[in-house]
């Protein structure tokens, strides 16, 4: 991703407030996410408005990476549930809920 190339609306490169997307809180949101966490509660953990996170999901690298957070949630998810560990009734009505 390229933070440093960002335009103002009026064009200008550099221009405004700089950018709080990092990997590092991108990572975060993931992690957020991959837990169980909706976008608004990924994006205030990660002390970003969830506005913002709306217009940062525009970027295919940015959304791809919050739709392998999902699909690593469904997975653990499945596989606890067909390994049936204690507790994999949980899990499965949360899931239930969820799709």
């Amino acid at each position: 991703m390229d933070f440093e190339g960002k335009k103002s609306k009026r064009g200008r490169l550099g221009e405004g407030r700089p950018t709080k997307r990092s990997p590092e809180v991108i990572a975060k949101i993931a992690e957020a996410v991959a837990n169980g966490l909706t976008d608004e509660e990924a994006a205030l953990l990660a002390a970003i408005n969830p506005d913002t996170m709306t217009q940062w999901r525009k970027d295919p690298e940015f959304s791809g990476a919050l739709k392998r957070a999902t699909a690593e949630r469904l997975l653990l998810r499945l596989e606890r549930i067909e390994s049936g560990q204690q507790g994999w009734q949980g899990t499965a009505w949360a899931l239930e809920r969820l799709y």
